[in-house]
């Protein structure tokens, strides 16, 4: 590996899907958490770097609006699926048929065109931020890119010209 290169996963680049890699981050081991601290320790950096906001605490995160919304089946792949999030992400999840009105914060795997329409008007009219970043995910939601999967190992194997 040369100077600069990174070696590990950024909001879940692996073979396994985008939503796995990133919550297997959070755990020491299959059977160990890591504690909710330092989810909130990278929350931190996020909303400082990106929004100027200072995170204090678990409860100044969810004052703010942030929530979780698990991918569910939303991918293509058996394999992919996340079985259990950390048992901390409890108090940050919803699910497709909880308001959006509170939520100005939304973290989830979830392809663009499988998320609830609130949450897809919201984000559209400016009023909801979407970790990663919906772009980000384009390759992952890409059918052209699934059916190469079929051909090579992994996502990184997988050409991009021609595309």
């Amino acid at each position: 590996m040369t100077k600069g290169e990174y070696a590990g996963p950024f909001f879940g680049g692996s073979e396994q899907g985008p939503e796995k890699a990133f919550w297997k981050s959070f755990y020491e081991s299959p059977e160990k958490e890591l504690p909710e601290s330092v989810f909130i320790s990278f929350m931190q950096w996020i909303f400082k770097h990106a929004y100027g906001i200072h995170l204090k605490s678990p409860d100044h995160l969810r004052s703010l609006g942030f929530r979780i919304l698990p991918a569910g089946d939303g991918y293509p792949f058996s394999y992919w699926k996340t079985e259990a999030l950390p048992s901390w992400t409890k108090g940050y999840l919803i699910n497709d048929r909880d308001g959006m009105d509170p939520v100005h914060y939304l973290l989830t795997f979830r392809p663009f065109d499988q998320l609830p329409t609130p949450v897809k008007e919201k984000y559209l009219d400016g009023k909801l931020h979407l970790f990663p970043f919906p772009g980000s995910m384009v390759l992952w939601e890409s059918r052209k890119s699934s059916s190469s999967r079929r051909c090579f190992t992994t996502p990184s194997s997988s050409p991009c010209s021609g595309w």
